[in-house]
């Protein structure tokens, strides 16, 4: 066996089969096994491997076993005379394993060798070729100071800036995502340290192949596509402190005396400067247009207040109170911008009817409560009708300036139709129209390209060598890509080409399912013909948690009362705080339900989903409601599921 290539897999099917495809379809004679190491995925990826791909030896596993112990388990058994670590999130090219090969055959010295590596968007991703983790290097990475230096040798150390991305170079660690390795001496080291769950492994591997007097390089002569970069949560306090504790780890393995003493205190400072800044940052990010609404709408308030008691009441002091402006307008206003948060006129490309939506139905609940206040807390309900009304004029303006400005996604405007053309052959470019159909995408799909240099008179729109002008006199804003025609050189061709300018996504050969990523920072995204589960939609998810909250605030207020009509009432009294706090969902599926019965993941239920099930026996009976709720979901589900679980 001339190479074994491992890959360990954790609920990234779709992902998987496309690389699995890019491997199949090499024009090499090399003798190729693939062992795919499963960490218990849910998503039925050993279901579609034993469907499209029988010959792939699998390990499943029964738990999350992490990185490093998933390849160790693979390179025991490996037999190839070299192996290749590869992510699944990634495609190469039909030249990828022979290059690297031939290299490693030639240079006796190679311990290990990376390849060049470009995210969705055809960008060189600089964990491509990196250096030892200095202490310098590690501190100017971990505090984003090699940013603004991506060139330096001294401030990006870590990522080798100083070093031509197309040239071939003798560099220090290679990533996890494509280690191309001589097994006798993998297997040797005894692979990863299984100490490290999640990052850190690669550097550390690397380290000891050096130390063990064998050279690493970087090969810009193959290029593959490695979708989501190093990883999609780079700014989440998770990441850093996750990073922490490789990086630890690390240094206390390999460094001792004064270099580890400074080494972990300077480590120690930068990690917490990060942690504090990443979650500053991420707490803006997930805040500021909800914020945002709330001055915009507040604003209005108190111009329009004193608008209508200036012309109204010609009297501009007129609702000045300290009850009003400093406890009842706040609350009035927190009750639309919550309202609007849940119609979600805050989700990118929201409608303007979610806005009027929200401003209505919490208006709504404002004046409910308005006739339950004292006569001297109670304001002019003109005023509140007022501002309710200038509110949605004043938030579309403001929706137009934002978008406009830095947050393009955040409109009024969802109906702007993406320009689409795809390429390959009539057959392949009609699937992926069928793909894009059946998903409901808004879409317009403008025709297809042929794959084919020649040009046929068959209703494309022409061939792929005048992809180019193509785009530019169609206006398009995304290329789909048939696998099946195209070769992976082909689309990384492109993606490099039109880099930043659109999006290029892939149908893999044989496959119902488009996938691609904008960038490293961003997870990877995809079209499917497979099962289309309403419980995942933005919209169903808000009203799911708003029924928690507010069923649960409700069995706890009114518990006094309903204690003799509840099933075990004090259980039910801690699983409504339970619920409430987020820990869990009413109505939701266990992890071990979701796998058996390839479910979307959602949080875990105190409750399973209930139609009146006559017997755990009949499993095809249980499975149909439970994908009909997970299908067609529905407020209304969980409600007649909960009474019928909780009421005597």
């Amino acid at each position: 066996m001339d190479i074994s290539i491992i890959i360990v897999n954790y609920n990234v099917k779709y992902f998987l089969e496309n690389v699995i495809h890019s491997i199949f379809s090499r024009d090499d004679d090399l003798k190729v096994e693939v062992w795919v190491v499963d960490n218990n995925s849910s998503d039925g990826s050993l279901k579609m491997l034993a469907t499209k791909f029988p010959s792939i030896k699998v390990i499943a596993n029964l738990e999350n076993v992490g990185f490093s112990k998933a390849n160790n388990q693979a390179i025991r058994k490996a037999t190839g005379k070299y192996t290749l670590i590869l992510n699944p999130d990634t495609v190469l090219q039909k030249n990828t394993l022979r290059i690297c090969y031939d290299f490693l055959e030639q240079n006796q010295d190679c311990g290990a060798l990376g390849v060049k590596m470009i995210d969705g968007s055809g960008n060189f991703l600089p964990e491509s070729k990196r250096g030892n983790p200095t202490l310098s290097a590690t501190l100017f990475k971990t505090l984003g100071i090699q940013n603004l230096f991506p060139k330096s040798s001294f401030f990006n150390g870590y990522y080798l800036g100083h070093l031509p991305i197309d040239k071939e170079h003798e560099i220090d660690i290679l990533t996890g995502a494509f280690m191309f390795c001589p097994t006798k001496l993998l297997q040797g080291l005894g692979g990863f340290d299984e100490r490290f769950f999640m990052y850190g492994e690669d550097i550390d591997l690397s380290y000891r192949i050096q130390l063990g007097g064998h050279k690493l390089y970087y090969l810009p002569h193959s290029t593959i596509i490695h979708y989501k970069g190093e990883s999609t949560k780079k700014n989440s306090i998770q990441y850093t402190l996750v990073f922490h504790q490789a990086m630890l780890l690390f240094i206390e393995k390999h460094f001792s005396g004064k270099q580890l003493k400074w080494y972990r205190w300077g480590l120690k400072w930068a990690i917490y400067a990060k942690a504090l800044f990443s979650e500053t940052v991420r707490l803006l990010k997930s805040s500021y247009r909800f914020l945002l609404d709330f001055l915009i709408i507040y604003t209005v308030l108190n111009v329009f207040k004193q608008f209508w008691a200036t012309t109204y009441f010609k009297d501009s002091s007129y609702y000045e109170s300290v009850i009003y402006d400093n406890y009842l307008a706040p609350v009035y206003v927190l009750i639309w911008v919550l309202g609007l948060r849940w119609s979600g006129a805050q989700d990118d490309k929201s409608t303007l009817l979610s806005a009027v939506y929200g401003i209505f139905w919490s208006s709504v609940f404002i004046f409910a409560g308005y006739g339950l206040l004292p006569e001297l807390m109670r304001s002019s309900r003109a005023v509140l009708v007022g501002t309710a009304l200038v509110s949605v004029l004043v938030l579309l303006l403001c929706r137009k300036l934002v978008s406009a400005t830095f947050d393009k996604k955040w409109t009024f405007n969802p109906n702007e139709i993406l320009r689409v053309i795809t390429v390959g052959s009539a057959v392949e470019c009609e699937v992926v129209k069928k793909v894009y159909d059946e998903n409901n995408s808004v879409v317009n799909v403008v025709g297809w390209v042929n794959s084919l240099a020649e040009h046929e008179q068959n209703g494309s729109l022409g061939s792929i060598d005048d992809l180019e002008d193509i785009v530019s006199m169609h206006n398009i804003d995304e290329i789909i890509m048939c696998g099946k025609d195209v070769s992976t050189t082909t689309v990384m061709k492109w993606m490099t080409f039109f880099n930043k300018k659109l999006t290029i996504r892939i149908m893999p050969a044989d496959s119902w399912t488009i996938i691609g990523s904008p960038s490293k920072n961003s997870s990877g995204e995809l079209y499917t013909i497979e099962m289309k589960f309403s419980i995942l939609e933005s919209s169903k998810i808000r009203s799911k948690k708003m029924f928690d909250i507010l069923t649960s605030l409700g069995l706890i207020l009114t518990f006094p009362i309903l204690f003799w009509k509840l099933n075990n009432p004090i259980q039910r009294f801690k699983e409504s705080i339970m619920v409430l706090m987020g820990k869990k969902s009413w109505i939701g599926f266990s992890p071990a339900i979701t796998k058996k019965y390839e479910l979307p993941t959602i949080k875990e239920g105190i409750f399973l989903p209930k139609k009146n099930i006559p017997s755990p026996s009949n499993e095809n009976f249980i499975k149909q409601v439970y994908f009909q709720y997970a299908k067609n979901y529905s407020v209304s589900m969980d409600w007649n599921s909960l009474i019928r679980q909780i009421w005597k």
